[in-house]
């Protein structure tokens, strides 16, 4: 049995989407019986969406919550601050939480023999490297999404090639772990631009879809969409917003609604009122996770939005969900991406370009044909390097 403390500030609570990602692998990890797990989270200051106990997942592993407050005048916070900067060496917005994060990690570490540590997200990885360098534990470091934030590419960020004195201390630091673990290949590209590791030391394991019964499937007469999380900026929802508007020009009588559930912004729902959508577009009432499954199941068709970068190379969480519903999915995304690999694989049924709100209208009306004609039944399929097995297989190769 491995011993492996996990240290993942986004986990549980379940708050949003890289808590979602996490808590899943801890789950199929805990439930393999082939790992003895102690977890150190955050208590997040701010979210949307509920969450239920760690126990309602499952799990029983030791489990510690870090609360750190966010103010940058409170005392405490400044305290935090400054310890951070003296033990690792770098400063970053938010990494505070890593000085009592590490302090709990090194009562642990004295208590218990651990084979590796994993650090899932940001400020994590500076307990990593510190593990690593004071104890000489091995250190798994997971990269759900790139990392340091300025490197993000536009428009998120300024793009790999950034560099500052303090990014580039961070990326230097990111660099000595043991093993980089990445969601996909084109993550695993973009950062080796500016994190050192050879080949053997980089693995690509998925975001987990979690193997389940095929769900009951009511269809009705109108075709239901379905976007689960929020469509914030940078992702642009005007190209799909548009799209839809096109394809009920060009078929008026299609019966065909979007339902939202998570947030858009006032000025986007603003649009849908200017060009006429408001009675295909319902927002639904934010949830907490198992629920937001629970709902999308009784949809025909996910929908994802990606902003539009020159690469798509992030995995949304929503891939392994949809999957794992045996949902249909429709990617609005970068041309050359991870969702158009997957389009191009079979595991995304639609696709298009997300520059082009023609290519979402031809694409709507092509799975309102399909819709019509009875093809849209759960047709979704699940990778099978999503699944559990294939994922806890790699953690147990660590």
């Amino acid at each position: 049995m491995k011993k492996v403390l996990f240290v993942s500030p986004a986990s549980c609570p379940v708050h949003g989407a890289e808590s979602i990602v996490n808590m899943k692998l801890l789950r199929a990890l805990f439930a393999s019986g082939k790992f003895d797990i102690d977890l150190i989270s955050r208590e997040e200051t701010s979210h949307n969406y509920p969450s239920p106990p760690l126990e309602s997942y499952g799990l029983t592993c030791y489990h510690k919550i870090i609360r750190v407050k966010s103010k940058k005048t409170d005392p405490k916070v400044i305290w935090q601050n400054l310890m951070t900067l003296l033990k690792f060496g770098v400063w970053f917005p938010g990494c505070h939480w890593a000085y009592p994060g590490l302090l709990e990690a090194e009562r642990l570490v004295k208590e218990n023999k651990y084979d590796y540590v994993i650090t899932k997200n940001p400020p994590s990885f500076l307990i990593g490297y510190y593990l690593k360098k004071k104890y000489g534990i091995k250190w798994v470091a997971s990269w759900n999404d790139p990392y340091p934030r300025e490197k993000y590419p536009a428009p998120y960020g300024n793009g790999f090639a950034y560099h500052s004195k303090m990014v580039d201390k961070v990326t230097a630091r990111m660099s000595t772990a043991d093993v980089h673990i990445f969601p996909n290949s084109r993550l695993k590209s973009y950062m080796s631009h500016y994190i050192s590791f050879k080949e053997e030391q980089a693995m690509v394991v998925p975001h987990m879809a979690v193997e389940k019964p095929m769900p009951d499937y009511c269809p009705t007469d109108t075709l239901r969409l379905i976007h689960t999380g929020n469509l914030n900026r940078p992702r642009n929802s005007k190209v799909f917003l548009d799209g839809l508007k096109k394809a009920i020009t060009i078929k008026p009588d299609m019966k065909i609604s979007f339902s939202l559930l998570g947030l858009l912004s006032d000025n986007d729902k603003k649009y849908v009122e200017e060009i006429g959508l408001t009675p295909f577009i319902n927002y639904l009432t934010p949830v907490e996770y198992q629920k937001s499954l629970e709902i999308a199941s009784t949809f025909d068709v996910a929908v994802i939005i990606e902003a539009d970068c020159e690469e798509g190379i992030f995995l949304p969480t929503k891939v392994g969900d949809y999957m794992q519903l045996h949902l249909p999915i429709f990617a609005i995304s970068p041309r050359m991406g991870v969702l158009n690999d997957l389009r191009n694989e079979n595991y995304v049924s639609y696709f298009a370009d997300v520059k082009n709100s023609d290519a979402v209208s031809e694409q709507l009306l092509k799975i309102y044909k399909d819709f019509e004609e009875g093809r849209l039944c759960r047709s979704g399929k699940v990778k099978p390097e999503f699944l559990s097995d294939y994922i806890v297989e790699q953690y147990l190769k660590l």
